[in-house]
């Protein structure tokens, strides 16, 4: 019984008290800026899979376009004729 009253009149001191005003905005924003001075500017090496990517899709989505209906005619037939035979 004698700790909890203890406990009580360190937290009623403990509300009490004020927290100390810290400003550290402007010390955050100088250490900000010159990190970023330090950074290298240059391509990110994920653009470059980037343009890989499209460079191959491209040809890729001519060609569906281009040959989609003859593959597509063929592609179901077989797709058709497929399920018959496993049955």
């Amino acid at each position: 019984m004698k700790e909890e009253r203890i406990v009580r009149k360190l937290a009623a001191v403990a509300r009490k008290e004020a927290p100390p005003e810290v400003d550290v905005a402007d010390r955050v924003m100088a250490i900000l800026r010159t990190a970023g001075r330090g950074r290298r500017t240059g391509v990110n090496p994920l653009v470059w899979v980037a343009v890989g990517s499209a460079t191959l899709a491209i040809p890729v989505l001519a060609a569906a376009v281009f040959f989609g209906d003859s593959w597509g005619e063929t592609l179901m037939a077989t797709l058709t004729d497929l399920g018959w035979w496993m049955l």
